[in-house]
């Protein structure tokens, strides 16, 4: 479309064949759509709530940890926080998409888009860059022994390239209206079909392919490195070993996640799914609403890896849930039974003892 066709139309047509058939559809994200099954909107509130709590209770044992302020754990905790926005922002605008046939055309329904677009576009930014940077850093730690120490830059680095791909999406994203009965949300350019098509082609290939040929990389040196360790038993060797296993899961996920949600935007924009595998459109609906799910999936599974496999995050946590639970003294009155820690911020086998107020 020419832009300077559109200048100043209050009300624009919509063409229904166009948005079912044309690559352009992917602009306009299904938001007048009523999905036919309800399963996925279940589904997404519980992961939205108990994903949540989990997030922000990593978050919280990072923060207040002071043995866990590491680069590693800084990270972590800024891919945490990641997935506690894509929780508290987009499944509200998910909720919308589903029950609203219209979007609001009003200042709040503008707002909202825009959440919408830029909350998910930073989650998976700050997602992405963040595990690609503990894998550097793990890396650098293990196989060259070169240990970061200005994570404030590392951070500012992380930040500034998911803004780079948020703020596009956050001043683009608007409320079309086509006639009187129609409002849609636009993520992109609407009047320009090859910038949309630019902007998730260069998304894909800068926050999927290369973050994920980089990480694995990294893993496999720090994998060598670390099964050519002597002693194996040693401590440090083996907090090391869980913590590569950590990352290797976490990234592991993200991949699988995210995949299928990238496959659907490339097919939008570079091939027609209904003839080349002759599939129907709900079924394909069906699809869409599966790797939106699968998404929050990889959000809920991020913090409940770390809890599970490392004892430096999950010993705290337990701790804090039983001094409340139990009212216990303040933990100022007592010992830090996890003070023993290696510079990895992982848990030693050295077990302190509460002294008796």
């Amino acid at each position: 479309m020419d832009s300077a066709n559109h200048t100043g139309e209050a009300d624009r047509e919509f063409d229904f064949g166009d948005y079912n058939e044309n690559s352009a559809s992917s602009n306009y994200t299904f938001s007048m759509l009523k999905m036919p099954w309800k399963w996925n909107l279940i589904v997404m509130l519980i992961m939205a709530v108990y994903g949540t709590i989990v997030n922000l209770a990593l978050l919280m044992v990072i923060l207040s940890n002071q043995h866990l302020r590491t680069v590693s754990n800084t990270l972590v905790g800024n891919l945490a926080l990641a997935d506690t926005i894509m929780f508290v922002f987009s499944v509200p605008s998910d909720l919308v998409h589903h029950f609203v046939l219209n979007w609001p055309d009003n200042s709040f329904g503008n707002f909202l888009c825009k959440v919408s677009g830029s909350s998910w576009s930073l989650a998976m930014a700050l997602s992405v860059a963040s595990l690609t940077a503990v894998s550097i850093e793990r890396f650098c730690s293990i196989c060259w022994n070169v240990h970061a120490k200005r994570y404030i830059f590392i951070l500012l680095i992380v930040w500034l390239f998911s803004l780079s791909w948020t703020v596009p999406v956050l001043v683009w994203s608007s409320v079309v209206r086509y006639g009187p009965y129609l409002s849609i949300c636009h993520v992109l350019p609407w009047w320009h079909d090859y910038v949309a098509r630019g902007f998730f082609t260069a998304g894909f290939v800068l926050k999927y392919v290369i973050p994920l040929l980089v990480i694995t990389c990294c893993y496999v040196g720090t994998a060598i490195t670390l099964a050519q360790s002597t002693p194996a038993s040693s401590v440090t060797v083996r907090a090391r070993r869980r913590l590569a296993i950590v990352v290797l899961i976490l990234n592991i996920s993200f991949a699988i996640c995210w995949l299928p949600n990238h496959a659907i935007i490339l097919h939008f924009f570079y091939g027609d799914i209904y003839e080349t595998y002759k599939v129907s459109y709900a079924l394909f609906l069906t699809f869409i609403e599966i790797a939106h799910v699968l998404v929050y999936v990889n959000s809920l599974l991020n913090p409940i890896v770390v809890f599970t496999i490392s004892d430096a995050h999950r010993k705290p946590l337990v701790h804090f849930v039983r001094s409340r639970l139990c009212r216990q003294a303040p933990a100022s009155n007592r010992l830090d039974r996890y003070a023993e820690f290696d510079q990895d911020g992982i848990v030693s086998e050295t077990e302190c003892v509460d002294v008796k107020t």
